[in-house]
């Protein structure tokens, strides 16, 4: 059953571990090493003006903007192991060099090798869907028909999704918004399968 419930719990041992902030340690450990300037939780107020606006929340009776549009990211002040992140295609460019790399940016390791190989290692098998860690892997059902078996994908509730290949060596990231001003739109679950095989293509 797909559940959340796992990466907010991860978040909070983290926190607990170390007696640091989600937020303060993503940055440091992850963001700042790979130059990605302008992602993380709670953007300031120029970010923030700078970010898509989401849905017109129904319980906010607003147009959520610059702030964590799940529920339960909210109920956690915005910082979540889950979700609340920010980011710009630029950053998360250099997100995807990382993970091709094999887990370096640059001279610099993030991720060791076995940790990124464990990335698109399907965690499902025989049950509905693909799972990883934190990715949907495209063995034994490719993404597209022109995936390899090392193709692995996220996406987001609000509209976004990363695609990365290893053996094509190719990434694609898509920041895109179905859910404004509603999330009574699900045409992007075609949309997103159709561009991704056009690019394959």
């Amino acid at each position: 059953i797909y559940s959340d419930l796992g990466f907010i719990l991860l978040g909070e041992i983290i926190e607990t571990i170390t007696k640091r902030s989600l937020a303060e340690l993503s940055k440091e450990w992850l963001f700042l090493p790979m130059e990605m300037k302008e992602t993380g939780y709670l953007p300031d107020p120029e970010l923030r003006q700078r970010c898509a606006p989401t849905e017109n929340s129904p319980v906010l009776k607003r147009v959520i903007r610059g702030e964590a549009h799940d529920r339960k990211c909210r109920m956690m002040q915005g910082v979540s192991g889950h979700a609340g992140l920010f980011s710009t295609i630029y950053d998360l460019s250099h997100y995807a060099m990382m993970l091709l790399d094999g887990g370096k940016y640059k001279d610099r390791t993030i991720l060791e090798p076995k940790s990124v190989s464990l990335l698109y290692q399907n965690c499902t098998p025989n049950i509905s869907g693909n799972r990883g860690i934190g990715f949907i892997s495209s063995d034994p059902l490719r993404i597209t028909p022109f995936h390899s078996k090392r193709a692995i994908m996220h996406t987001g509730f609000t509209g976004t999704s990363i695609m990365v290949d290893f053996d094509l060596e190719l990434a694609v990231i898509v920041l895109s918004n179905r859910i404004h001003p509603t999330r009574d739109n699900s045409l992007i679950l075609e949309w997103r399968n159709q561009f991704y095989e056009f690019l394959m293509k």
